[in-house]
């Protein structure tokens, strides 16, 4: 059993999101990784018990990544979407980090997810404009498919 004092969460903002091919983008929002399997059910004719056995397939949901849009700095995002809108494969990772006391960002342990296989599904650039509002942010949101993910 886990006790408190041995726990050490992370926060929302203690991670680092990296596209391999867009190292210099700032990412802010990551949906997560969710994974479902299905798995083949039966009944044993006696005990009236609908059984689940084992194999089937495993569904990799999609990823959603984004970030406040940012004309100055954002036409690499631009280029990428044109160079992979028509399925290549690229691979981002997501890094638990932690400050110092003086503020420099360290990785938090020698882990980080690996995703591998990524492709786009869809994007959203300039979403959320609303020119009477301006307490909003504008944001450019990317969403792609995956083919594994592994925490190393």
């Amino acid at each position: 059993m886990a006790i408190l004092s041995t726990i050490n969460p992370v926060a929302n903002s203690d991670f680092t999101i990296n596209l391999t091919l867009l190292p210099n983008i700032y990412w802010t929002t990551f949906s997560g990784i969710k994974t479902t399997y299905k798995r083949p059910t039966y009944n044993d004719g006696l005990a009236q018990i609908q059984r689940t056995g084992s194999g089937g397939t495993q569904e990799n949901a999609n990823i959603t990544i984004s970030k406040p849009y940012d004309p100055e700095s954002d036409d690499a995002i631009n280029s990428f979407l044109a160079d992979h809108e028509e399925g290549v494969a690229f691979d981002m990772s997501i890094t638990p980090i932690k400050r110092s006391a003086t503020g420099e960002v360290q990785g938090r342990g020698t882990k980080s997810w690996k995703l591998t296989g990524c492709k786009l599904a869809s994007s959203e650039l300039m979403a959320s404009i609303d020119t009477g509002d301006g307490s909003k942010t504008v944001v450019t949101t990317l969403e792609f498919s995956y083919e594994s993910a592994t925490f190393a």
